[in-house]
């Protein structure tokens, strides 16, 4: 079973064959994801003290946020078609398929309640 940062996360178990993975939503899944176009607050945990923060964006999203900033650096963005739990949870498996996250920073809980405080 993974630790979660904050006791009232949401947390999504990817399945048996993602060994104890699982994505974790700080103030949970409430829908407003697909319609805002982005989701922060998300990460990846393994059940072993290990974390990768995710930054969800659609395409529109992206784009209206380098229009803006000129420029976007995220560290864990995923770019996916719309921001849905079936999408975010579909791009995850994908990438531990590949073994992404292999070549990424894991972080301590206490890191991650830095990037993501509440």
């Amino acid at each position: 079973m993974s630790v979660l940062v904050y006791s009232d996360d949401e947390e999504v178990i990817l399945g048996p064959e993602y060994e104890n993975y699982s994505l974790a939503f700080i103030y949970g899944l409430s829908g407003w994801e697909t319609a805002k176009g982005w989701r922060y607050y998300v990460y990846l945990t393994n059940g072993k003290q290990e974390y990768w923060p995710l930054y969800f964006y659609d395409p529109v999203r992206l784009a209206q946020e380098i229009e803006y900033e000129g420029y976007i650096a995220e560290l864990g963005m995923v770019v996916i078609r719309e921001v849905t739990l079936d999408n975010m949870v579909g791009a995850v498996k994908n990438l531990l398929k590949i073994k992404f996250f292999d070549q990424q920073k894991i972080c301590t809980r206490d890191e991650i309640k830095t990037i993501f405080p509440k």
